[in-house]
């Protein structure tokens, strides 16, 4: 039969009637230990009646000690009843292993068992969750032909659902219908919260349907249930409600477990409006709340960061004379934390120092949660080595806290040293802890030491994950090393990982930093055909990649992609527009990007500014550059030495020396110190005019202010000179050039010889 299937699944290695058999002997020596002396006056009906107030209560100890009463004033037909007794005791208590030893003891005694014996021994192992124990009990009961009844198969569910195997308790359930035995509500709620247990709340909801269909009422416990499903996050709080108003709809009252099952269901919304909601109602029925209710409410106004109404329930819960417990503490000090609110996550602490409560490791972990949101890295490690002196025993989530906090300030030093004592202390570093670590190292260039890392992950069997070979490619592109972190790319697909989107937009940013646009095109078409969206900062590093290129028609293709693909252009995305157009030396179209920005709500940065006037220099507009970074002066934004320099250059190529003077006075008056570029653009601009003389002494004012000239300060003068077909003064110029190690470039080389031919270099021969 489908019973006897089922019960295959026991399969004792050793039938117990053989064990009676086997224990025969030991007869006379169980007999003297069951048979006390006689001291007490009581009859047989009042010891029994102490021994199962003790049974009933799970008291087995007492139970213990009222059985020697009992079985000596018990007759020979009674004394199974006492032995079923202390069973009973045992399967109060959820002790499976001690029944079986009054078990032995009955069939020692030379007492058969019953029905009701099997019963509390199923009962027992139910209640501890054993489930295979259970249904070796059932089969034993059915292999002595005293048959199967109600009370022990639902025994026999419970016991399913207890060891979170839904589908044995499910098909238990199933064979009670199939013996023509009534499960009753008890037998579908234990399927029930074996489902719930498991995640599955629509199987639940068909048990549930099916025991209306069967005709069998559903017990308020089968709706607490219900109701606890959609609390735990397996559904929404709305829905918790209904099951709570469908519970009050059948007839039944509510008992707390219902009302904080639903005040839970808000808690994970955070929905204190419906939480004080299902409070009031449940105080009007008279139900007084008890710390569990508090903690539920107290967590729903934590969670909805309404910490004024948290801390008024928690003096609620002291005027009520409960001790508030850790969870209700945590909750509160928890908000405080995501709030950054240190000095009030400490005072909490505090108060369950007051209250003498036992400091745990979540207590500690929220402590350096609130310290990590500030950045305080110093005061986290402070609560690590107070949680040490305490005894309590740091675990993963607190250790991966403080590295947490140490990789997101930039404190990759001690992130090594935590690692470390966190090896010492014997705890196994997951993939949260490599990580932090391997993302904080791969951030400041520390790519040695992230990659080191990365390999010792694998070492201790800890298998790197997206996230980490995303840290690795991400440290390999910051470096400009694309090919590498390509290589990388290609070790993740070989060990069955699955891109992300962090992935391809890490692999897309390498290429746009080295402004390779086919090779950027290529990784976003890659990204399209697995099936991933792209998001803006996909399309941003595509358009960067082709301004950079030099490429500003095709960036404004992509520009168009994006918003096509219902995405809204950031201010990153027409900087790198307006970026392209300067390079190209388009003024028109990068004013013309900057105008449509603006008139999308963005306002323009001074990158946007300074990308617009040296898109004006590029074309050598000098009034159109000067009047955007008069613009910029006026705004509440600074020009920079970028601005200025931009204008300088287009100075200089139009030959404008006079306004280039000017412009470096401003720049110089702006309290901002003129570097190389700045002194370039105006030897620059009087060698277009042809004042060498005044060229060199503007050479002559960089070396003052202690700045090495480079090829590009020199070559103006020196192609200047050379037109003017004066050898030894261009020597002059090269001797000092060649003196402060800056040698000719390609161009010069071949500018000079044009001019001069072999004259201006006696050694080139």
């Amino acid at each position: 039969s489908k019973l006897h299937r089922i019960l295959l699944y026991a399969s004792p290695s050793a039938c117990r009637i053989c064990q009676m058999r086997a224990a025969s002997y030991h007869g006379s020596w169980a007999m003297r230990q069951l048979t006390p002396s006689l001291k007490n006056a009581m009859d047989f009906g009042e010891c029994l009646q102490h021994l199962d107030a003790a049974a009933q209560a799970g008291d087995v100890a007492l139970a213990e000690l009222h059985f020697g009463s009992a079985w000596a004033r018990a007759q020979e037909r009674q004394r199974r009843v006492v032995c079923n007794t202390v069973i009973k005791a045992c399967a109060s208590a959820g002790l499976p292993m001690r029944a079986e030893l009054w078990y032995r003891r009955l069939s020692v005694a030379g007492l058969a068992p019953n029905k009701q014996t099997f019963g509390k021994l199923i009962e027992a192992a139910a209640k501890a969750g054993d489930l295979k124990a259970a249904l070796g009990w059932l089969s034993e009961c059915d292999s002595l032909g005293l048959g199967i009844d109600e009370v022990s198969l639902s025994a026999a569910v419970d016991a399913a659902a207890k060891s979170g195997n839904p589908e044995k308790a499910a098909a238990l359930l199933n064979c009670m219908k199939d013996l023509r035995l009534e499960p009753g509500a008890t037998g579908y709620t234990a399927v029930l919260d074996a489902h719930v247990r498991a995640g599955d709340v629509t199987r639940a909801k068909d048990v549930f349907q099916d025991m209306i269909e069967s005709n069998v009422t559903p017990s308020r416990v089968s709706h607490n249930v219900m109701i606890n499903a959609h609390a735990k996050g397996m559904s929404t709080a709305e829905n918790a409600s209904q099951w709570l108003q469908e519970l009050i709809s059948t007839g039944f009252i509510p008992d707390a477990v219902s009302f904080t099952a639903a005040i839970d269901a808000c808690a994970r919304e955070r929905d204190v409006t419906g939480a004080e909601a299902w409070f009031r109602k449940m105080t009007e029925q008279g139900l007084t709340p008890d710390l569990t209710t508090y903690g539920a409410l107290i967590n729903a106004c934590a969670r909805a960061e309404s910490l004024q109404n948290a801390v008024m329930y928690l003096k609620e819960v002291k005027m009520k004379h409960l001790q508030p417990d850790l969870v209700c503490y945590t909750a509160i000090m928890d908000a405080f934390a995501r709030k950054g609110d240190t000095q009030s996550a400490e005072q909490m602490l505090d108060r369950m120092l007051q209250d003498n409560l036992e400091l745990d490791t979540v207590v500690y972990g929220t402590l350096m949660k609130a310290c990590a949101v500030t950045g305080d890295v110093s005061r986290a490690e402070h609560w690590m080595r107070d949680m040490m002196t305490r005894k309590v025993s740091p675990n993963q989530i607190t250790f991966n806290t403080l590295i947490g906090a140490c990789a997101r300030t930039g404190e990759s030093r001690k992130i090594n040293h935590w690692l470390k004592e966190m090896r010492t202390l014997s705890v196994r570093p997951d993939q949260t802890s490599y990580n932090a670590a391997i993302s904080a190292f791969a951030r400041e260039g520390k790519f040695t030491l992230a990659r080191n890392l990365f390999l010792e992950m694998a070492d201790e069997a800890c298998i790197p994950d997206v996230v980490s070979y995303n840290s690795l490619i991400s440290g390999l592109s910051k470096r400009r090393k694309a090919q590498e972190a390509e290589l990388c790319f290609e070790d993740m697909l070989s060990k069955g990982l699955q891109p992300n989107i962090v992935t391809f937009n890490t692999l897309l940013h390498a290429r746009a930093l080295r402004g390779e646009a086919s090779k950027a095109e290529e990784w976003l078409r890659e990204m399209m055909r697995r099936g991933l969206q792209p998001d803006l900062m996909t399309f941003n590093s595509v358009i960067s990649a082709c301004a950079k290129s030099g490429m500003p028609m095709q960036a404004e293709h992509w520009l168009t992609e994006l918003a096509a693909q219902e995405l809204r252009p950031d201010l990153i995305s027409y900087n790198s527009i307006i970026d392209g157009f300067a390079k190209h030396g388009d003024p028109d179209a990068a004013e013309r990007y900057l105008s449509l920005a603006v008139q999308r709500g963005l306002s323009p940065s001074l990158v946007t500014y300074n990308a617009v006037i040296n898109s004006c220099a590029k074309k050598g507009a000098v009034s159109r550059a000067e009047r955007w970074l008069t613009h910029l002066a006026a705004s509440a934004m600074k020009p920079d030495e970028v601005s200025f320099n931009a204008l300088l250059d287009a100075c200089a190529r139009s030959g404008e020396a006079d306004s280039a003077e000017r412009w470096f006075g401003h720049m110089t008056a702006s309290k901002l110190k003129p570097g190389v570029l700045a002194f370039s653009a105006v030897v620059r601009s009087h060698c277009k005019t042809g004042s060498v003389e005044i060229a060199q002494e503007w050479l002559q004012k960089m070396l003052s202010h202690t700045l090495k000239p480079d090829v590009i300060c020199f070559s103006p003068i020196l192609v200047a000179l050379g037109h003017r077909k004066q050898v030894e003064e261009t020597r002059s110029v090269l001797r000092q050039m060649l003196a402060l190690q800056v040698r000719p470039d390609a161009v010069l080389a071949r500018q000079l010889d044009k001019l001069l031919g072999n004259r201006w270099n006696k050694k080139k021969k």
